[in-house]
């Protein structure tokens, strides 16, 4: 999946999101059945941890993208850590 980076998906992701003062991103849009935040654009689903990684790190995540900050639901693109970024911070 390559995350899209056109004023179209941000535009909606910024929509659903809520900036907390404690640096958190709230989701307030759709989740999926499992709770993950998902986000629905000209008929494709992208998940908002996997759309703010990406947008965040600059690169396109491995793995599953989970909050590391312990904030449900987090979508921070800063508090949000991919297969590779959990090896590393275990190593």
């Amino acid at each position: 999946m390559s995350a899209p980076d056109d004023a179209v998906w941000r535009e909606a992701f910024d929509e659903r999101s809520v900036a907390l003062d404690s640096g958190h991103l709230h989701w307030t849009g759709a989740t999926s059945g499992r709770g993950t935040p998902v986000l629905a654009v000209a008929n494709q689903v992208h998940t908002a941890y996997r759309l703010s990684f990406a947008w965040h790190h600059g690169r396109e995540p491995e793995g599953n993208v989970r909050p590391a900050c312990g904030f449900p639901g987090c979508v921070a693109g800063p508090h949000l850590q991919d297969r590779v970024l959990r090896e590393r911070s275990v190593a």
